[in-house]
């Protein structure tokens, strides 16, 4: 089970502030997807350079043309790009040839999707490598959690699934028992006070839980 942080900054300076100050607690570090639209590739570069160790993922949320814009992202280092389930089979499908020819791997994430296990079902077929489990910032405003949905996908598909929205160490136990490949944390590392000892304390937690301790 790997952890994900999640740098939804506008400012890659700033960005790479963050990732200095936790980068050792983390197995994956995500180029957020405003990152992307305010400064484009050269974020992902930039983010890759600062930590060529880990794995870097472009949440591009890519809607249409798939192999352009996996491309696009893996040019400049990424090792894993986001595609949105609503896009349309065929650039599903594109994104994945495009990261298989490179040994690198694709996200589809399932946000805003109301039949999630319906669409989850189809994503085998298209040889999709990770389903993403999301609730958005606007749903987390609103109460949404992505925990009932996770429940539901990991008793229902073996695909790996990574799972983002809102996770903390306030509901980490519950996450981490439904076993995604994949966790993600992001404001509730970087918006913290002390975001280096938030990130171990996740990290610290995360790993006792795994090894059948105390719970989180």
């Amino acid at each position: 089970m790997k952890l994900q942080l999640a740098l939804d900054f506008t400012d890659s300076q700033q960005a790479a502030a963050m990732l200095e100050k936790v980068n050792p607690w983390f197995d994956v570090v995500e180029v957020g997807t405003p990152l992307i639209k305010a400064e484009g590739m050269r974020a992902v570069a930039k983010m890759k350079a600062a930590v060529p160790d880990k794995w870097i993922l472009a949440d591009m949320k890519t809607m249409d043309a798939g192999d352009l814009e996996a491309n696009l992202a893996f040019d400049a280092g990424a090792d894993m790009v986001t595609v949105l389930a609503a896009a349309s089979d065929i650039t599903i499908r594109n994104a994945v040839l495009a990261a298989e020819k490179r040994q690198k791997k694709v996200i589809v994430d399932l946000i805003g999707m109301k039949d999630k296990l319906r669409r989850a079902s189809e994503m085998v077929e298209l040889g999709v490598h990770y389903l993403g489990v999301h609730s958005g910032y606007d749903e987390q405003s609103q109460g949404g959690d992505p925990l009932s949905a996770l429940r539901e996908l990991s008793a229902q598909t073996t695909m790996p699934l990574v799972v983002a929205g809102g996770i903390g160490l306030h509901n980490m136990a519950p996450i981490a028992a439904c076993r995604p490949d994949i966790i993600v944390v992001g404001s509730q590392i970087t918006a913290a006070k002390q975001p280096s000892e938030t990130a171990k304390a996740i990290r610290g937690a995360l790993h006792q839980f795994l090894e059948g301790g105390q719970t989180i």
